[in-house]
């Protein structure tokens, strides 16, 4: 399993510095503090007649505009990969996709 700080490390090294709502060079909040809990949403999962699935969902790193307040939500095992792979090739994610 991938770090948290790792994580946080790489999504600031290759977050684009420009928010998409606002169009403002920002610095994206992502939140560390205590883990899983402060770092991780729980995007539910609905049904096919727009009911949510409990207990269902996909876990998500949010990253917020500070300038906005505009949300991003990345899929966390997406980006647990990418910084796995990047750790592998003794890399430091550059050239990964931006996010």
């Amino acid at each position: 399993m991938t770090d948290f700080n790792e994580l946080y490390d790489y999504l600031k090294r290759v977050s684009l510095p420009t928010c998409p709502a606002c169009q403002r060079k920002t610095t994206w909040l992502i939140t560390v503090e205590d883990a899983v809990p402060t770092m991780l949403a729980l995007v539910p999962t609905v049904k096919g007649h727009g009911q949510p699935w409990k207990g269902s969902g996909v876990p998500a790193v949010f990253m917020v505009c500070e300038l906005c307040g505009f949300v991003r939500l990345h899929a966390f095992n997406v980006l647990q990969e990418i910084v796995k792979d990047a750790k592998k090739k003794g890399g430091n994610g550059a050239g990964a996709p931006k996010t």
